[in-house]
Parts: C-alpha cells; structure tokens; sequence
C-alpha cells in the first residue's frame, strides 16, 4: 500500500508555506520551557535553525509526491496482467491523502 499525505498543488503548499511561522514561534519560546539552559538549545531553539531545515525539507519533499497516474506506471508491464489495483483519495480534514493498494489476482 502506498499512501501520498501530500499533493502537488497550491492548496497543500499554502498550508506547508503558512505553518513555517507557527514552528518558529514555538521554537522561540522552547529556551524557556526547558529546564536547563545550554548553549546548543539557544542556538537551536532561538535562532530557528531547526524548525526552517525541517521546513525546507518538507516543501522539498511535498514536490516529490507522486500524483496516481505517476504511480500507476510505476508497476511493472509483465505485472499489471497478474495485480488489481485499488486507488483513491481519502477525507482526512483539509487533506485529501492519495492512497493504492496492490493486489495479487488469484489464478
């Protein structure tokens, strides 16, 4: 089964895009609910370094998403004779993940 969070489009980049200042107003705030001070959590916490390389990573891996057509001929030509392929979109709030399901055929 393969399941896709994310799809390439406006909708789920906008909403990728408009939660970057959520992360960092959180990590600006995470030196004070620690309960030591170090140096390596101010760096980390305080200057958002973390929660934009994970953001990045995000928006870089929301572009790689594969659509169902991308990911219907990715099955193999001598396989596709032999499989039943289930797919569709399920509801999960503002999300629409894409999900397909392979089955063997019995002989």
């Amino acid at each position: 089964m393969i399941i896709e969070p994310f799809q390439r489009d406006w909708r789920h980049f906008l909403m990728l895009l408009l939660s970057a200042p959520l992360a960092i107003f959180a990590s600006l705030f995470a030196p004070f609910v620690a309960p030591r001070f170090r140096w390596g959590s101010l760096l980390f916490c305080t200057l958002p370094l973390a929660p934009l390389m994970v953001h990045v990573d995000g928006m870089v891996s929301m572009l790689r998403m594969h659509r169902l057509a991308e990911i219907a001929e990715m099955i193999p030509a001598d396989l596709r004779d032999e499989v039943e392929v289930w797919h569709g979109a399920m509801t999960c709030g503002p999300m629409r993940p894409l999900y397909v399901c392979l089955l063997r055929k019995p002989k």
